[in-house]
């Protein structure tokens, strides 16, 4: 006597097998930028009129393959001190906070006029201040 093959419903494996990055798989940096953390008028002079503190601070942003960016927590005074925030603090990348995809990106091709537009806002509204101060 031979067994009898048993079938069961058909399933389809393809479900299964991902064929296109997720929005679950993130890679997180410490990324740093310049920004102005204060005014003291002991700074001022031509080239900083409104006496800005210019100083380094990091941030905590998380990037997946499309290019889709999030951010969580503030800025750090050091890169060690994002990391520690990070490892001991932070939430799921789900309840971070969107922001602006990596540029060249797909999704910032997506939305490529969108942030183009924002691009030219911003540097009309940086040469307004510019002439402002050079009168």
């Amino acid at each position: 006597m031979q067994p009898e093959e048993v079938y069961g419903p058909e399933i389809d494996l393809s479900v299964f097998i991902e064929e296109e990055p997720t929005q679950e798989h993130w890679s997180v940096g410490f990324p740093s930028d310049f920004v102005v953390v204060g005014h003291d008028g002991e700074y001022a002079d031509m080239d900083n009129p409104t006496g800005a503190i210019i100083r380094e601070r990091f941030s905590v942003v998380a990037e997946d393959a499309l290019g889709h960016r999030r951010a969580w927590g503030g800025m750090y005074d050091s890169e060690a001190a994002a990391e520690a925030a990070y490892s001991l603090l932070a939430p799921a990348v789900a309840f971070w906070n969107e922001i602006r995809p990596a540029y060249g990106s797909e999704a910032y091709a997506a939305n490529w006029e969108e942030y183009q537009a924002e691009d030219r806002a911003d540097e009309m509204a940086s040469d307004f201040l510019n002439f402002r101060y050079e009168c």
